[in-house]
């Protein structure tokens, strides 16, 4: 007896071994592209070694701002603070990509709209006659502009940067 016998006739025959175009072609060689891929579905170059990908870029930024002497039934008002963030984000330049987002709770009220490129929120602690407002928007837009608008708005009496000691 033979040792090629051993094994099944599939594994033993050369020829099986073979590429068929017309069974293995696409999945092995790779099938011809309907049509050429997009730009924007192209893989990203790789970065250096020496590039962070995780920093902060100058692309953006922030500015958060405690503003204080607010009446606590202004800081309420869901209705009234979706106006003021809206108003805000207009002042600095940003297109809103729908209504504010607005929640109330035991900590206070949260009212915030996102758009296009950055976005505005604003905390209210009625109870505490005080509000943090945050914005994020483009490095050329005057985002301090947006804080002028809620402070004049609302009535604030003061304002600080957050994270300031009082």
């Amino acid at each position: 007896m033979h040792a090629h016998h051993h094994f099944p006739h599939r594994l033993r025959d050369p020829a099986r071994l073979q590429s068929r175009p017309c069974r293995q072609g696409a999945a092995v060689g790779g099938a011809p592209a309907e049509h050429p891929t997009a730009s924007d579905e192209r893989q990203p170059a790789r970065l250096p070694r020496h590039v962070h990908v995780l920093a902060v870029s100058n692309t953006f930024r922030q500015l958060c701002v405690e503003l204080e002497g607010i009446p606590g039934a202004t800081l309420g008002d869901q209705g009234g603070l979706s106006g003021v963030v809206i108003a805000a984000a207009a002042a600095i330049g940003l297109s809103p990509y729908g209504a504010p987002f607005a929640r109330s709770g035991p900590r206070g009220t949260v009212v915030a709209v996102l758009c296009h490129g950055g976005h505005v929120v604003l905390h209210a602690l009625p109870d505490q006659s005080m509000c943090l407002v945050d914005i994020v928007a483009g490095g050329t837009q005057q985002i301090e502009r947006g804080v002028d608008v809620i402070a004049k708005r609302l009535g604030a009496t003061s304002r600080r940067s957050a994270g300031e000691r009082r």
